[in-house]
């Protein structure tokens, strides 16, 4: 092989060898006329030979500048270590193909994150030549609960029989059982676990001002049905095969509440795909937040920050549906603010990515938000983002967004009167932060294969 002499080539030195073994593969001599130079042949056991080749070198520094030159780029073609990864990964699913069984709580034309990714990575699944199939616990909804667990289960054992592993987007209702569907038929589990089920209901039966970090830091006055639900996802959680998280914030929150085995774990970070701005339109002077309106979304905060800010020529538009918009009605009369502040209900996924690309800022003050599908919608058509500092993808997008303490009022109508007045100072987002969701699904992919 000659591992000495692809290390000297990656740190730009030229190279002499004999032609024997591996080392006919790495070095090209100019006088086999192929036009590409990355090393000279020395003939064996000939120590003239040798001296003149070294001699050569020395005096010729093009030579040695051009063998050089294009060592480094073969070993970046060849030798790199993700290179080489990546065509174990092709070698790989070409002797294996597999039958995946997605359990998802949503599907598309729903809106969600559940719904997003059974699409997107079903449909990067099949490229790759897997099977795939899908069940989706929302068929049973008009059911009571606990009936519609059961049935879910019924329609889970058939086609987790066929499959090879099952990859659960959610650890609460889906979770449970899909749990004892794979411990029934000894399938691998995997687990995308993301948004907080018991958190949202807790928040939202006590209208408390409680962030992620602060409900699993300290004991909260849960209710029985909220120790159920604690208890069932710890055993859900436990079972898995293995937990796919999208932050280091998250996966840290979880092992410490719930006692998950850190091996049990790993990071994969969510898609968000490079987009562009599809609208050739300007911008208005529009401030967006779309999303289920929930307490736990914080928007009493926003309406509140946004109304005290007197530049009478921005909007805020607030998109969506839910229990709480009756109280953000209210809200914004009280605020006086009917003419700069407007509703719209729920949208279509493209109507939505129309009115985000003609905006001047996304904003999500939220108490918490795991992985925000708008802030990354947002990121990929390089909108500026205002986004709660509680979220996972604060780790990510740290440099590219403007972080808010969602606790605190002041922080948020400063930052967000510092980002009107000021168009010079806003945070771009970067192309760099884009990831395909082909990416993605070959993250999870070869956690696949690990199993």
């Amino acid at each position: 092989m000659g591992n000495s002499f692809i290390e000297a080539l990656a740190a730009g030195l030229p190279i002499i060898g004999t032609p024997v073994g591996g080392i006919t593969d790495i070095i090209e001599d100019p006088s086999a006329g192929s036009g590409r130079a990355t090393g000279l042949f020395a003939e064996r056991d000939d120590p003239h030979d040798l001296a003149e080749k070294i001699i050569h070198l020395l005096r010729d520094h093009n030579l040695a500048a051009s063998i050089a030159r294009e060592g480094l780029r073969m070993v970046r073609e060849r030798f790199l270590w993700d290179k080489i990864s990546e065509q174990y990964g092709v070698l790989f699913s070409q002797h294996r193909v597999l039958t995946i069984l997605i359990a998802t709580p949503l599907l598309p034309p729903q809106l969600g994150g559940p719904a997003l990714y059974v699409k997107h990575l079903g449909d990067e699944f099949k490229k790759m030549g897997h099977r795939v199939r899908t069940v989706s616990f929302g068929h049973f909804l008009r059911y009571p609960s606990g009936l519609r667990h059961l049935l879910y289960f019924f329609a889970l054992l058939p086609r987790a029989l066929r499959s090879d592993l099952i990859f659960a987007l959610d650890y609460t209702s889906v979770g449970f059982p899909t749990a004892v569907a794979a411990w029934f038929l000894r399938k691998p589990l995997i687990i995308r676990v993301e948004g907080d089920f018991l958190w949202e209901k807790f928040v939202e039966r006590t209208r408390l001002d409680v962030t992620l970090p602060m409900f699993y830091g300290k004991p909260q006055p849960l209710s029985f049905k909220e120790r159920l639900i604690l208890y069932v996802s710890g055993w859900v959680m436990r079972r898995a095969t293995r937990l796919g998280f999208s932050s280091e914030w998250r996966r840290q929150m979880i092992i410490d509440a719930y006692r998950v085995p850190v091996k049990k774990t790993v990071i994969i970070r969510n898609a968000f795909p490079f987009v562009g701005n599809p609208t050739r339109r300007q911008r208005g002077n529009v401030i967006l937040w779309a999303g289920r309106m929930l307490y736990l979304k914080n928007l009493h905060r926003l309406i509140r920050a946004f109304a005290s800010i007197d530049i009478s020529s921005y909007e805020l538009y607030l998109v969506g549906e839910g229990p709480e918009k009756k109280n953000i009605e209210r809200l914004v009369r009280e605020q006086h603010a009917e003419r700069r502040i407007k509703l719209f209900p729920a949208m279509s996924h493209q109507e939505l990515m129309e009115k985000l690309a003609l905006s001047t800022a996304v904003i999500l003050p939220s108490l918490s938000d795991v992985g925000p599908n708008v802030v990354a919608e947002a990121i990929g058509a390089l909108v500026p983002v205002i986004m709660t500092k509680e979220s996972g993808y604060a780790e990510v997008f740290h440099d590219a967004v403007i972080l808010i303490d969602p606790l605190d009022e002041a922080d948020l109508r400063e930052k967000l009167k510092k980002f009107i007045e000021k168009p010079a100072e806003r945070t771009i987002p970067k192309i760099g932060f884009s990831r395909s969701w082909t990416a993605a699904a070959k993250d999870w992919l070869s956690l696949f294969n690990t199993l």
